[in-house]
């Protein structure tokens, strides 16, 4: 791949301050490493208003070996034409993913919101905590109104500045168009496929490429640049199918409930508490009753179109069943140890079921 840019001008990025610009002139593989021709040694500076690093002094170095070990990522430099310069995206991360096209400048997931310009657009994901970050951005910021609904009912936090955008809609910042699209990590989660006039870019953000009882598979997209999530990216992580794992989550409860007791699971308070609920509405009759912190992201998920029936352990009929009848419990870790049912039989294992230890 780097023979393609032998002859071209590149920066070799060595860390967030420091790099070296020249002639790509030799593509290295024992040792492997490139050789640059006409080379400076740059440094490079970042700041809330340029977040994206630029050269701010240079040093002639002539002919230079840098060990690919020691690089972290290679750019190529635009070639001036006449009176020209052919403008180049630039993609990086600064507390998350960072477009920058023209004067538009993207955010994508972003972990904190200090190095953000204020003319910045935002976007996020979808609604779990370490994606969020985003909607504390205090300029104009987008994701599926899902994904805002779901972020609400968990912290009960109001949005300002926002634009919803639906899956499969657009969005145009100058010269970069955005399409969403659906990544079936969750409901409402998206993936972005992002057009500037020099490349298209696709950021999937959690992703899910099979169906499950509350999403749709993730589609493939063409583009030229893949950002991907990478959670369970090792080889050696191996799992049983979808379907294995509900069976099992249901004949365990199943057995419970024969045994007098009520089986109590820890779910993800977003996307894991609602495919469990949908997994017993599906394939049992057992009520299903659910802590309160659960009850606003079903409202949620209902609205939207997957149905789900469930109990609020504070509702009335929520009492009464937990006190006579055989029902599921759902919970999320933070109130264990607190004032759940008596008699439950409490399961760690859905993070291991849906994913989380891995089979060598």
């Amino acid at each position: 791949m780097l023979e393609r840019l032998v002859g071209k001008r590149v920066l070799a990025v060595i860390n967030r301050d420091f790099g070296y610009e020249g002639r790509l002139a030799v593509v290295s593989h024992e040792p492997p490493g490139i050789w640059l021709t006409e080379t400076e040694a740059v440094i490079l500076r970042s700041s809330v208003v340029s977040p994206i690093p630029q050269v701010v002094n240079r040093e002639s170095k002539g002919e230079t070996f840098l060990h690919l070990d020691s690089v972290q990522r290679l750019e190529t430099i635009p070639e001036a034409k006449g009176n020209w310069a052919i403008r180049e995206d630039r993609v990086g991360w600064l507390d998350g993913l960072f477009i920058g096209a023209s004067s538009a400048t993207l955010v994508i997931d972003p972990s904190t919101t200090r190095r953000i310009p204020r003319t910045a657009r935002v976007l996020v994901s979808h609604a779990h905590g370490d994606h969020t970050g985003g909607f504390r951005y205090k300029g104009l910021k987008q994701s599926t109104p899902q994904t805002r609904d779901i972020h609400r009912a968990l912290h009960d936090q109001r949005i300002g500045s926002f634009r919803p955008l639906e899956i499969n809609g657009e969005l145009v910042v100058d010269d970069i168009r955005v399409k969403a699209l659906d990544a079936g990590h969750m409901l409402g989660s998206a993936q972005f496929l992002i057009q500037t006039p020099n490349t298209s870019i696709l950021y999937t953000g959690d992703i899910n490429c099979i169906d499950t009882l509350t999403t749709k598979a993730a589609e493939p997209q063409r583009c030229d640049i893949l950002v991907i999530e990478a959670t369970y990216g090792s080889p050696h992580y191996r799992f049983p199918t979808r379907e294995t794992v509900y069976a099992e989550i249901v004949e365990w409860a199943l057995e419970t409930v024969k045994q007098g007791r009520i089986p109590c699971l820890h779910v993800y308070a977003a996307g894991k508490a609602q495919e469990v609920v949908r997994l017993f509405n599906v394939y049992t009759h057992l009520p299903v009753i659910v802590n309160p912190r659960l009850d606003g992201v079903n409202e949620t998920y209902h609205k939207s179109g997957v149905h789900l029936d469930w109990f609020s352990s504070d509702s009335r009929d929520g009492k009464t069943i937990l006190d006579k009848d055989p029902c599921v419990y759902l919970t999320t870790s933070y109130y264990t140890q607190r004032s759940e049912p008596h008699r439950t039989e409490v399961r760690e294992g859905l993070r291991n079921w849906l994913g989380a230890i891995p089979k060598r």
